[in-house]
């Protein structure tokens, strides 16, 4: 090579003037492929110093370095493609089968029902109750010995009625815990308030335990609502992801029973004036893709009609075209609008005429 300039642009941020020039230079990758190398001969840098601080604001000469041989070398493996993890994308709901995304709505419609059916067990663990949850014992193997099977059946039964019981002798305890006693020595009718029925003492204590226990149910009310939204929301994006897999590929032959007809109906301009009108269908069901998909998001449409709505609202329109294109109709015909305006101008020209 002859005649080198080379412009350093690691700087451009900086404003920093940096320009190497070289009369000759050769450049070549050394034998395993690993390096390249750039050699320059009989040349000089020029080189813009950086200032900081106070000094920013003067001025300096530029830096002339001139070299008799100057070599740089970069690492081939930096400009390496590194491929992307794709583990990281594998959950994803478009990279997923449709096996895949019917496996996740259902798991994901369970989650929810467990949510909803826990919101009483952490609403009395807020207030400190135990929630009562039926105790499951397993039963051994049957044995071929029939009085070995019906005395393992029978300690099998006490195991659980003694399971049952402390359990709810468990409750009762936690029941009776850390609650105040009322006092009653007149008619309840003759109370005005429920906090009267506790001694005096007691009611600044209760009042402050109830308003500690409906602060905690509000929190743990909160954050099993916005769980149940959130698994709701991806139920529903997940069902509509599977539910598109079926639109798209219905909907690719309705498109045909719509654009092929237009070259029939059709009959001036050749190719554009059909395409340009199958482009508005194609964007009108890309509208309608958009805005369903938005409805079904709000909970107002479910994830199978969100889907299938913008194929279906195009399957009259195909069919319409079609048959009109079978019984050889025009469509967007300019013939009548030609004659009308072909009368119209020499009507005007007539009237314009002098007699």
């Amino acid at each position: 090579m002859k005649d080198i300039l080379i412009e350093d642009q690691s700087n451009a941020g900086k404003l920093q003037f940096n320009q190497i020039l070289a009369d000759s230079g050769q450049m070549f990758t050394t034998r395993d492929k690993r390096y390249f190398v750039m050699n320059l001969f009989d040349g000089a840098q020029y080189q813009e110093p950086s200032a900081q601080g106070k000094a920013s604001n003067e001025k300096y000469p530029f830096i002339r370095t001139n070299f008799k041989s100057w070599t740089k070398v970069w690492d081939l493996g930096e400009f390496e493609m590194n491929r992307t993890d794709e583990d990281r994308f594998k959950t994803q709901r478009s990279m997923l089968s449709m096996s895949q995304l019917r496996k996740n709505v259902d798991s994901l419609n369970i989650e929810v029902v467990e949510a909803r059916q826990g919101i009483a067990d952490d609403l009395l663990l807020s207030f400190r109750r135990k929630p009562h949850k039926p105790t499951v014992t397993a039963v051994p193997k049957p044995s071929t010995d029939s009085a070995r099977l019906a005395q393992t059946q029978r300690d099998a039964l006490r195991q659980l009625a003694r399971a049952q019981r402390k359990e709810e002798q468990i409750k009762q305890d936690t029941l009776k815990k850390g609650m105040f006693k009322q006092q009653l020595d007149k008619p309840l009718s003759q109370y005005k308030s429920f906090e009267e029925t506790f001694p005096e003492k007691d009611r600044a204590k209760l009042l402050e335990q109830a308003i500690g226990y409906s602060r905690s149910g509000r929190i743990v009310l909160d954050r099993r609502l916005s769980q149940i939204t959130n698994r709701r929301k991806e139920a529903i994006k997940t069902g509509y992801e599977l539910y598109t897999k079926y639109s798209f590929a219905l909907v690719c032959f309705v498109f045909l029973f719509i654009g092929a007809p237009m070259g029939a109906i059709i009959r001036k301009g050749g190719f554009g004036y059909p395409i340009l009108v199958s482009i508005i269908f194609f964007v009108t069901f890309i509208m309608l893709t958009i805005m369903c998909r938005k409805l079904a998001e709000a909970y107002i449409l479910t994830s199978f009609w969100a889907a299938m709505a913008p194929c279906l609202a195009l399957v009259p329109i195909g069919a319409f075209l079609t048959r009109r294109a079978m019984n050889d109709s025009q469509m967007f015909s300019t013939d009548r609008l030609d004659r009308f305006m072909l009368k119209l101008r020499r009507r005007f020209q007539k009237e314009g005429t002098p007699a």
